[in-house]
């Protein structure tokens, strides 16, 4: 191939490329249903905005500004929402799976029925935030905040089962977690890592610890009426609950049952 001829096709291929890599980031108009995945609207402002159905997969949603927005079934799987703010927006029934909300703020928002397996919120601040029937196994929740947070099962739709009803915590990282006064009646936490964690005054009424680990856990004033635990749960001392009278809780708090 002659030097001309492999300019040419040099040139070609560059173009090619720049033709792929412009529509790559096509921009996008971040509106109600709108396909936005992979878009980078990092410090977008969208405050009060109607963003229902939205497909957010992959965003690059950094700092961006949702407050008081609604998000009912937007999907933001695997988006990065890392400093976020989400106070009082409405995220009924969406999807967050993998994404990253490390440092956010959900302060009062509506996360009810959220499916968001997998999610890493290290640090995020979920007070006083709607948290029924959400799915949140294998979440990295280390150091947040779930201070008035509910996490019980009285949201969800007429006609579920009860175990969709309940907040599912399965597996998650809770380390260090601050849950003060939170509303856990009936959560699944089963296998969490609940070591340091803040649970003075929570309410874990018919909640599941089977097989937590609660070592160094604050655990003042906390409601364990029928609240499951199991063998293998670690009490606040390190200690397993099958050597413990009465499990991790031992009067004069209210009843727990093993598993």
């Amino acid at each position: 191939m002659t030097r001309r001829a492999l300019s040419f096709v040099v040139l070609v291929a560059a173009c090619v490329a720049a033709t792929a890599s412009n529509a790559a980031v096509k921009p996008c108009k971040p509106v109600a249903k709108a396909k936005c995945a992979k878009a980078n609207l990092k410090g977008v402002n969208l405050a009060g905005k109607n963003l229902n159905f939205i497909d957010l997969t992959g965003a690059n949603l950094a700092g961006a500004n949702f407050k008081g927005a609604s998000l009912i079934g937007a999907n933001l799987s695997g988006a990065n929402l890392t400093g976020a703010d989400f106070t009082n927006v409405n995220m009924n029934r969406s999807t967050m799976n993998s994404a990253v909300v490390s440092g956010a703020h959900f302060n009062g928002a509506n996360m009810l029925q959220i499916h968001a397996g997998k999610l890493t919120a290290v640090g995020t601040d979920f007070t006083k935030s709607y948290l029924q029937a959400a799915l949140l196994t294998a979440g990295n929740f280390t150091n947040a905040i779930f201070v008035g947070a509910i996490l019980d099962g009285e949201g969800a739709a007429e006609g579920e089962n009860d175990q969709s009803r309940n907040v599912d915590l399965t597996g998650a990282i809770l380390k260090g977690a601050d849950f003060t006064g939170a509303n856990l009646n009936s959560a699944i936490m089963a296998s969490t890592s609940l070591q340091g964690a803040n649970l003075t005054n929570a309410d874990l009424t018919l909640a599941s610890i089977n097989g937590a680990n609660l070592t160094g856990a604050k655990t003042t004033g906390v409601i364990t009426t029928d609240m499951q635990w199991s063998a293998t749960t670690i009490c606040q001392a390190g200690t397993a609950a099958k050597s413990v009278a009465g499990g991790c809780f031992p009067p004069p708090s209210t009843t727990t049952t093993p598993a």
